[in-house]
């Protein structure tokens, strides 16, 4: 089992997509997830529930991003809801931000994980995945200067 889950982490570690380590210690978590086309939606998101400022400013955080495709499984009916009520997008955003920096290999000893919106997501290791509730860390260990990022592919909380 031990060597499923290094051999999970490694994969997920080293792999590369358009998700490469491209943050930094300049950038906070805000100005990676701004700056990156493929998160314009989260991005969006997080302007909209008024959290900017608290993701430039926060010390330490970990956010499991959904990136544009994973928006894109939502159905139109469901994205016209969640930007049309404030209070939802922000408990929706809230569902992907966890306070403190939690890197993929923190995770392997994690069996749930505490979110800003007072709910706990299921962290499960299954096969070369590291799972968020339903949602695959398809990039992990974006590094910010006050954090870290990993892509999910859905959105969590999701309607």
């Amino acid at each position: 089992m031990k060597r499923m889950i290094y051999a999970a982490l490694t994969l997920l570690l080293l792999s590369t997509s358009i998700y490469a380590k491209e943050g930094g210690p300049g950038q906070s978590i805000g100005e990676v997830i701004a700056s990156k086309a493929n998160f314009s939606i989260f991005a969006k998101a997080i302007n909209q529930a008024g959290l900017q400022d608290f993701i430039e400013n926060a010390k330490e955080l970990t956010i499991f991003a959904p990136d544009d495709a994973a928006f894109a499984k939502l159905s139109e009916a469901a994205m016209n809801q969640l930007f049309s009520n404030k209070d939802l997008l922000r408990y929706i955003v809230e569902f992907h931000i966890s306070e403190g920096i939690i890197l993929a290999e923190d995770l392997q000893y994690r069996t749930y994980n505490p979110m800003m919106n007072a709910r706990t997501v299921s962290v499960m290791i299954e096969g070369d995945d590291i799972l968020i509730d339903e949602s695959k860390i398809i990039k992990s260990d974006i590094t910010a200067s006050n954090g870290a990022i990993h892509v999910i592919d859905k959105v969590l909380g999701s309607m």
